[in-house]
């Protein structure tokens, strides 16, 4: 019985992570101290109108709380750039989550008019997200 336990913990502790950790997922920016990683992902790249649409992720080692008293760890968040520099990105979607890598069930789903006030973004020479959509579009040009 202790065996068969075991197992379903392990089977269910993989399963957890086996999507975020998939090979479709490309870690593409990251803080020093890995705190903080970006990832793409290279299977759902889809270029449409001039555009290129990027999921990405971000997963923090240490969980926040946003205002709200929102917990997150980790978000997915659908962009379109059209990978000219300066970067330049509108959020089309945006789900937060309670643990890392997209794990512990979803904390907040961004509202889509929340998301289209804030319009186009820069994103800022050697951030996290103006490494991410580089190696995006370097991925999505090939």
């Amino acid at each position: 019985m202790k065996f068969k336990v075991f197992f379903i913990s392990i089977f269910l502790l993989y399963s957890s992570f086996s999507f975020a950790v998939s090979d479709e997922w490309i870690i593409a920016s990251g803080t020093p101290d890995k705190t903080v990683l970006m990832y793409f992902n290279k299977d759902e790249l889809v270029k449409r109108d001039g555009y290129l649409l990027v999921w990405l992720m971000a997963s923090f080692k240490e969980p926040k709380t946003i205002p709200g008293d929102v917990l997150v760890q980790s978000h997915r968040t659908l962009i379109a750039t059209d990978c000219k520099k300066p970067y330049t990105y509108r959020d089309l979607h945006k789900t937060l989550f309670k643990g890392p890598m997209m794990t512990g069930g979803v904390s907040l789903l961004i509202d889509k008019s929340m998301l289209e006030k804030r319009g186009i973004a820069y994103s800022g020479k050697g951030s996290l997200i103006d490494i991410a959509i580089h190696g995006a579009c370097e991925y999505g040009s090939l």
